[in-house]
């Protein structure tokens, strides 16, 4: 297990993000419109961490139980924890690992220009962004020796 990175600080650095993103987005709407965005992403976060959570658990056992003790599942500890691990990180499989992200950003842009026209372009761009995303990813999977 590798432990590196933002993940020496928070187990869901992603989602973090992702929360304050809701927060800063909700800033443009009504209270019950910023309320209902943070909640419904915190739940959803929530619900994909403890998902996570179980399959590095069941994956990695101890070693798992260990880094969940000390480290948060979302708020930030102020110092690291001890680096585990060797990490190589490459440039490209990190933007490959994220084309929903960027297809995300993406429809925002045209949801914006466009305005009630593109919650249609918005929503084809995030269904064809998935797609990319699972045919790249069954790609980037090592494969098993049978």
């Amino acid at each position: 297990m590798i432990v590196a990175g933002p993940f020496r600080f928070t187990r869901n650095p992603l989602y973090l993000g992702s929360i304050c993103m809701a927060i800063g987005m909700g800033v443009f709407g009504t209270p019950p419109t910023m309320l209902l965005l943070i909640l419904t992403q915190t739940g959803f976060s929530w619900l994909l961490a403890r998902h996570e959570a179980l399959e590095l658990r069941r994956r990695y056992g101890e070693a798992f139980d260990r880094y969940a003790k000390s480290v948060p599942w979302l708020l930030p500890r102020l110092r690291p924890a001890p680096a585990r691990g060797e990490a190589h990180p490459s440039l490209s499989q990190g933007i490959l690992a994220e084309i929903f992200s960027g297809s995300a950003l993406i429809g925002i842009v045209v949801l914006c220009i466009l305005q009630r026209p593109g919650v249609i372009v918005y929503a084809a761009i995030l269904v064809a962004g998935w797609f990319a995303q699972q045919l790249v990813g069954r790609r980037l999977r090592p494969v098993a020796n049978a």
